[in-house]
């Protein structure tokens, strides 16, 4: 709504009339008690709408919980522009841990894989998008290294493989015993 806001140009005193029109089933049937109630005369403004559709939408419960998500997260498997969508997705409800820069780049580090975070951490970043820029770019470099180790493995592997697969040609170096006559099994006698 507030990009709506932005690029409808609405002036302050009727973003909440704007916005309100847009509200729907649930949201609507909230604003219409909630102004009823709360604000009978007196003119809403935009922060106090949004903060109060916030409390009401969004539980602080909820909020907790993708808070201490996002403090959780780590790029796993995920590649970085999945981390990134991940990260930035959590940010939202963690606004105390994202709200300068550093924080964010600080936070963004701290969940990349270990190879990644121990080459990236020793550079100064001017800002967190120059980070993620690198980041990207180290990841590529990684997965070319990566994919090239493979293709020599997977070769040495298939060349073993055939190589074990091969018919003997020589026969093993092996004589069978010889012959054991019946008397040689029979028991001595003892004198």
């Amino acid at each position: 709504m507030d990009k709506k806001l932005e690029i409808a140009r609405v002036d302050e005193q009727d973003k909440v009339p704007f916005a309100t029109h847009y509200l729907e089933g649930p949201a609507n049937i909230w604003w219409d008690n909630l102004r009823d109630m709360r604000f009978e005369g007196l003119v809403v403004t935009w922060t106090e709408f949004r903060e109060s559709f916030h409390k009401a939408h969004i539980p602080a419960s909820l909020m907790k919980i993708k808070q201490q998500e996002f403090l959780a997260l780590t790029q796993g498997h995920l590649s970085i522009n999945e981390y990134l969508t991940n990260f930035n997705n959590l940010a939202r409800c963690a606004h105390d841990d994202t709200n300068t820069d550093e924080k964010k780049k600080d936070r963004f580090l701290h969940g990349m894989h270990q190879a990644l975070k121990t080459q990236l951490s020793v550079l100064k970043f001017p800002d967190f998008q120059a980070m993620v820029n690198i980041a990207l770019i180290a990841e590529k470099e990684h997965r070319t290294i990566y994919d090239s180790h493979k293709r020599k493995f997977e070769s040495h592997k298939s060349q073993l493989e055939r190589h074990a697969t091969k018919p003997r040609t020589c026969q093993p170096n092996f004589r069978a015993p010889a012959p054991v006559s019946a008397s040689a099994l029979q028991p001595t006698k003892e004198r």
